[in-house]
């Protein structure tokens, strides 16, 4: 079910958050409690995933992105943008992309990422790569969907 155990799964953060100090997320680990310098660690990977996608929403809705490979460019920077983190950007998308093929039409696509179906598709396209293959219990998602009030949406 979670399978190995990576750093994003042992902090609960499946979709590896940089830990930002002006950042405070529901559900976090307070600082004194961190063993990660570098990522958000979480109580529960519920808190981690529903954190993943209010930031995919933050950079559709307030920095301009549009695309949902836009949201992969910004989640995971190529190696030329971000030399230390070793992205290889466009796998990042290929892979995404393959996996959430029956939920969203392409990666070039608008990113509804204020509809149930394709915002969770995608983040576990996107969990499935930054954590090696982590699947998730449908309880997890059933959490997130009504932690992020998007009971009602069924598209």
């Amino acid at each position: 079910m979670i399978g190995t155990l990576t750093r994003a799964v042992i902090n609960n953060n499946p979709l590896n958050i940089d830990f930002v100090q002006s950042i405070v997320w529901d559900g976090q680990l307070p600082n004194h409690w961190r063993t990660d310098s570098r990522f958000y660690q979480f109580v529960m990977p519920h808190f981690g995933i529903r954190a993943g996608i209010k930031n995919f929403q933050f950079g559709i809705d307030k920095e301009g992105h549009k695309t949902w490979a836009d949201l992969i460019r910004r989640q995971a920077p190529p190696k030329s943008a971000a030399p230390a983190d070793n992205n290889d950007t466009q796998a990042y998308i290929a892979s995404v992309g393959k996996y959430a093929a029956g939920r969203i039409p392409n990666m070039d696509a608008p990113a509804l990422v204020h509809q149930w179906w394709p915002i969770r598709a995608f983040t576990e396209g996107c969990i499935l790569v930054e954590t090696g293959g982590a699947i998730y219990p449908e309880d997890v998602w059933s959490w997130v969907q009504h932690n992020l009030g998007m009971d009602s949406v069924s598209t």
